[in-house]
């Protein structure tokens, strides 16, 4: 009996629990960036990947902006994340050919990943 009686308090305190959550309205977003804290609606919020690693995109951006620019004669035009890719568009001050527009590629994409590892670089040259 004493059993009986644990089960459904303990099943009725469940259900209230359920119950209590408030679901977010649609304009609303919450991105968890560490079990205790939640950062909602946040120009740029930190967020942890299933690695832990932290990715910022506006700290990221710089950052390979910075590694980009290391490279002599070469101005970042933009960069774009999609999701671990980042796609990075560059000036160089110089007429190329296929074979040293690949090298230039192959060079900056190295300055990069030296820089930054939590990305797939690609390098587009304009």
């Amino acid at each position: 009996m004493h059993k009986l009686g644990f089960v459904i308090v303990f099943t009725f305190s469940m259900v209230l629990a359920a119950c209590n959550q408030q679901p977010l309205s649609q304009n609303q977003q919450v991105e968890s960036t560490d079990i205790e804290y939640e950062q909602i609606n946040q120009q740029n919020p930190v967020v942890y990947d299933e690695t832990g690693e932290e990715r910022n995109a506006a700290s990221d951006s710089r950052t390979i902006i910075e590694a980009a620019e290391q490279v002599p004669n070469v101005e970042v035009d933009s960069v774009e994340f999609d999701g671990v890719d980042a796609l990075v568009t560059v000036k160089v001050d110089e007429t190329l050919n296929e074979n040293e527009k690949k090298t230039w590629k192959e060079t900056i994409q190295t300055t990069i990943e030296a820089n930054i590892q939590k990305y797939q670089i690609s390098v587009n040259i304009r």
